[in-house]
């Protein structure tokens, strides 16, 4: 009779172990989203690579520290982890799809990939259509890609000042002071808000 109990008791705790890892990483995660939204970005990454300790595969929380590598000017890093979801795209909604893929174009733009980045662009232009910014991103990559290939190909830089100072005069008529302050790509879209887990 106590060994039943026991093993009862034992296979409950087997079952209840995963919901526990679950749990710890909604919570690290919901407090890494509260630091991010008081722009205390070291300390939300802290609480969202703890939270992948637990589940190396939680893609919220890839999201989320990669929205944290972005805004602390860690383009590369962020990009590696965007660029770690994408293959995942058909398992979240349009609208998530569509800021991931936003926010892919993002760090490959600022990494002056801009042949990724307009592919980036243009697939989360399927999965939101009616997006401005990601409409005029894309434009703006590709008025790049054929200035830099006007200007003989060579590296990306040659007249990209220039251009950037144009397009910014422009944007600046056209987007509204909240945007125009953000700088001249839109950051994260889906500021640490959840995917994945409900939080």
């Amino acid at each position: 009779m106590r060994s039943k109990y026991l093993l009862s008791i034992l296979i409950a705790s087997l079952f209840c172990l995963p919901l526990w890892g679950q749990k710890q990483v909604r919570d690290l995660t919901r407090s890494g989203n509260k630091l991010y939204r008081s722009k205390e970005y070291s300390k939300a990454e802290i609480d969202y690579r703890k939270a992948l300790e637990v589940n190396k595969s939680d893609r919220t929380t890839i999201f989320n520290l990669a929205n944290v590598l972005y805004r602390t000017d860690r383009g590369e890093e962020a990009g590696k982890l965007y660029q770690s979801l994408t293959p995942h795209l058909s398992l979240l909604s349009p609208t998530e799809a569509a800021d991931l893929t936003h926010n892919a174009g993002n760090t490959a733009f600022r990494a002056k990939q801009l042949e990724q980045a307009i592919e980036y662009y243009k697939e989360s232009l399927r999965r939101r259509p009616s997006d401005e910014d990601t409409r005029y991103n894309l434009a703006l990559a590709q008025k790049l890609l054929e200035e830099q290939k006007k200007n003989g190909g060579g590296g990306q830089d040659q007249g990209l000042p220039l251009i950037l100072t144009t397009a910014i005069s422009r944007w600046q008529l056209w987007l509204s002071p909240r945007q125009w302050l953000a700088g001249l790509l839109p950051e994260g879209r889906r500021v640490a808000k959840c995917s994945a887990l409900p939080c």
